[in-house]
């Protein structure tokens, strides 16, 4: 399979380097050969002997930039055919060459060092290169200015979606009036699609891209096989796509393929699956490495042998002492390289490891939050809907007589019940309103003049044995900017449980400041206290220190993730043994 850039560069007419409107009509025939040498995996000898003409008809012509570009494919042809060593050092004598002419025309060089470290499947390095090419064209050069901007697209769109969209967005800004450019962008929009696990988006790409091809029909049909491999995945059909994926050649690298493979085992949630597939494209990653560097060594080897031959021959002994050193330090940086790049992928694919554990994580905490809501609230409304069906039961009871006050006070009763269905469903909508606010910290309050207000609007709902009161520490002119409504639910949770667990003494709302950066409010009480087993569960959903006290146990839990969205925090003290002491700490900057 001949990797996707090599497809753009020649499958589509080798627009980058061979614009038609500068070809003469005698031309076009050398140029279809020197295409079809370059898709070929046996015409090496032609193929130079074609670039050499190309070149010669482009210098004659003064027409540096596609003479270079010429110089490019020769680089692009030597990796594409596992001979890293001879393209490095193709780009490096372009880079030199270009350096002696004084020609703004490097962009050339990074582009196919990207292009050798993509073949090896450091992506990583190859990016890098795409961007420095990319700073360094030149501003007239249309051509090169697509085809960087589509090889950074084309390499990120599996691995890096999101920034693969903005290189590919840049793209299509500039390829607008060629078509055979034009579809890739739609082909690439797809993938990213794919990528994002958005069926919404890729029906849209799809219907673009088909769109497209039916216009231009003298498109091929590049992309094809890939959208049918995507087509399976969203139609649910995902062993056929991994078998189509296994048998066609579609028109993605061998490592795309390996990324594309861990996606369709995600989206099925076959996550041991996924870690295999992973596993597979480091070694595939590896392998390319390690073939390609077996056989840049033995290039390496024989340059050395023929070059010694020479030199000898010649008596130039410190000639081959040098191109001997420079052979040696090629090789120690390629084999550095690899050694980098091996283990950074293997600390990826660690790191990934890891976060596969911690979403499986998530995902059992989520199934186990969903199971303690489900009995929270069935406890919660089972006691009112009993006493509902049991008073019922009594009213509609043929011949049982009942006196008018009698059958009054169990009607009041059953409203009673209903009302408490009514109010936990409220409790619940009002809870679940709550943790989805933002709660923007844009207002300013008077602290001693809301807290005393709101300790005293509890005086009718307690005991009468029960002492409320307020202390503070503040300055009456002291203002606390926060977000009032989420102050409000926190101090309201706070006090109401306070009120159910304590038949006599007293209740406190103090405020007090130790430091300038922060406020620290606490609600006081004398009531049944915290056991210490009872602390490491206070603000966990749906714990309840009681069991039979009324409520889902989410007012902690909800007051604790408010108080940190206000950037606070609410904790309980430990220390304190003659009731409860929740300690809200809120900032003053």
């Amino acid at each position: 399979m001949k990797r996707l850039l090599i497809q753009l560069t020649i499958a589509l007419g080798m627009t980058t380097v061979l614009p038609c409107h500068v070809m003469a009509e005698e031309f076009k025939e050398m140029y279809q050969k020197y295409t079809n040498a370059y898709m070929a995996k046996d015409k090496a000898e032609e193929f130079y002997e074609l670039s050499r003409l190309l070149k010669d008809y482009y210098l004659k012509g003064g027409n540096i930039d596609s003479y270079y570009k010429i110089e490019l494919n020769e680089a692009v042809y030597e990796s594409d055919h596992n001979n890293n060593y001879q393209a490095i050092r193709k780009s490096v004598e372009m880079f030199n060459k270009m350096m002696e002419e004084d020609y703004n025309g490097q962009s050339l060089v990074f582009l196919a060092l990207g292009n050798i470290f993509e073949t090896s499947g450091n992506h990583s390095v190859a990016k890098h290169y795409y961007q420095e090419a990319i700073e360094r064209i030149n501003d007239r050069d249309d051509r090169t200015t697509i085809d960087a901007h589509l090889r950074m697209a084309s390499l990120l769109k599996l691995t890096d979606p999101e920034e693969s969209s903005k290189w590919n967005e840049k793209y299509a800004s500039l390829n607008e009036k060629y078509p055979q450019y034009r579809q890739v962008y739609l082909f690439i929009n797809a993938v990213i699609a794919f990528a994002k696990n958005d069926k919404e988006a890729y029906l849209k790409a799809r219907e673009n891209y088909m769109n497209y091809h039916n216009q231009h029909k003298e498109l091929d049909n590049y992309g094809m096989k890939t959208i049918k491999v995507i087509d399976q995945v969203f139609d649910g059909k995902y062993e056929e796509a991994l078998s189509l994926l296994n048998k066609v050649d579609v028109e993605l690298n061998e490592v795309s393929v390996h990324d594309m493979r861990i996606y369709i085992y995600r989206m099925q949630g076959r996550t041991e699956d996924a870690l295999n597939a992973a596993i597979q494209r480091i070694q595939c990653v590896d392998s390319l490495n390690s073939g390609i560097l077996q056989h840049n060594v033995s290039a390496m080897s024989t340059d050395v042998a023929l070059n010694k031959t020479r030199i000898e021959a010649a008596a130039e002994r410190q000639h081959l002492l040098t191109i001997v050193l420079l052979l040696a330090a090629a090789l120690i940086i390629l084999l550095t390289c690899y050694n980098y790049f091996h283990q950074k992928n293997r600390k990826l694919m660690k790191q990934r490891n890891e976060q596969l554990q911690q979403a499986l994580a998530m995902a059992e905490e989520s199934n186990k939050m969903k199971s303690e809501f489900v009995r929270s609230v069935s406890h919660e409304i089972r006691t009112p809907l009993n006493a509902i069906n049991g008073f019922t039961d009594i009213i509609t009871t043929p011949g049982l007589e009942l006196a008018e006050s009698e059958r009054q006070d169990l009607i009041d009763r059953i409203n009673l019940n209903v009302k408490a269905i009514t109010d936990i469903v409220d409790n619940m909508l009002r809870l679940s309103e709550r943790s989805s606010n933002n709660y923007p910290r844009t207002d300013n309050i008077l602290c001693n003049q809301y807290l005393s207000q709101l300790i005293n609007s509890f005086r009718d709902k307690v005991n009468p044995d029960i002492e409320l009161r307020y202390t503070t520490n503040v300055i009456n002119r002291f203002q606390l900017q926060t977000n009032q409504e989420g102050l409000h639910q926190i101090l309201v949770n706070l006090i109401e449980n306070s009120i159910k667990f304590t038949t006599k003494g007293s209740i406190e709302l103090n405020c007090y400041r130790d430091n300038p950066k922060s406020v620290v409010i606490s609600v006081i009480d004398t009531g049944s206290g915290i056991t210490e087993k009872q602390h490491g569960h206070l603000f966990e959903k749906f714990y309840k220190a009681d069991s039979f006290q009324q409520g889902l146990g989410l007012g902690l839990s909800i007051s604790k993730m408010i108080a940190q969205k206000l950037g606070g925090e609410l904790t309980c003290d430990e220390s304190y043994t003659e009731g409860a002491r929740f300690v809200l700490t809120l900032p003053t900057e």
